[in-house]
């Protein structure tokens, strides 16, 4: 599990994620991203569903584009995290956060059964995107939506993905490595769980189904 580093001496408590402070957050969001390359980037309709306007803005993405993994940024329970996006309605409703780290299959573990004990036991569903295979523990809140989304494990049985050569594994577990080490948190207030949920095919957002 990472420690917190001293970068970063006020970093969020991402499991206080309420209507209440949603200014706080976005204010302390924009701290954060400052430290780092960052981009806005406008969503619109056309972008989360094929039949939207494509000149309807539906949110902005605040995407994060370096980073370093010694960096503290964001807290939820024992989890640490090194990187942390925010998506805001055009008038800067916050919408959900998108957090990304990394911790044992163990730590993991504790962390789903603290969800389960403070809430209720989350969803589990097996995802699967390419020869990549994911697991998603959805906990959903009056107020919100609560994933966790565990590593990537990769799955190369899979047709049409178990005609790829030895060599061509090598290379793609190399080449994936990132995203085998890497685990995700998203927060996302209820209201907006039908319009992003699934829908989102970019960065790490994609991971929110």
């Amino acid at each position: 599990m990472m420690t917190k580093n001293s970068t970063y001496q006020n970093w969020i408590s991402v499991s206080t994620l309420t209507n209440s402070i949603q200014n706080q957050w976005i204010g302390r969001i924009s701290n954060f991203q400052a430290k780092s390359s960052t981009s806005n980037d406008t969503i619109n309709e056309y972008d989360l569903d094929w039949n939207g306007d494509k000149n309807a803005i539906f949110g902005v993405q605040f995407n994060v584009k370096s980073y370093s993994r010694k960096d503290t940024v964001a807290l939820y329970k024992n989890l640490t995290f090194y990187k942390l996006e925010a998506m805001t309605t055009e008038k800067g409703n916050l919408m959900l956060v998108s957090a990304t780290g990394m911790c044992s299959d163990h730590d993991f573990q504790v962390i789903a059964q603290k969800i389960t004990d403070e809430y209720e036991k989350p969803l589990i569903e097996q995802k699967e995107f390419s020869y990549f295979k994911t697991y998603h523990y959805t906990c959903k809140l009056s107020d919100r939506i609560i994933q966790l989304v565990s590593k990537a494990k990769i799955d190369f049985n899979q047709t049409p993905h178990n005609i790829f050569t030895e060599q061509d594994k090598k290379v793609i577990k190399e080449t994936s490595k990132d995203r085998l080490d890497e685990i995700h948190l998203f927060i996302c207030k209820t209201e907006y769980e039908k319009k992003l949920k699934g829908k989102m095919i970019a960065g790490d957002w994609s991971d929110f189904k």
